[in-house]
């Protein structure tokens, strides 16, 4: 399934956008081409989820968190 998201609300307030790639796997599911823009901070990389845990590989970007 490819996701792609323009625009992504908490109530009114715009949190960001957001687009990945998931695939089913022999242990659960992959994550890839994983391109975040949520409220200035950038996580871009792949991952998966085996049922037990939660796996991430990639990149985490931004400005001032204070301003997150």
């Amino acid at each position: 399934m490819d996701i792609s998201v323009d625009g992504l609300f908490l109530g009114d307030e715009l949190l960001g956008s957001g687009a990945m790639k998931m695939r089913p796997s022999a242990e659960g599911v992959s994550f890839q081409d994983l391109d975040l823009d949520l409220k200035g901070i950038k996580l871009t990389g792949s991952g998966g989820w085996d049922g037990e845990r939660t796996t991430y590989k990639g990149r985490l970007a931004g400005g001032n968190l204070a301003d997150v």
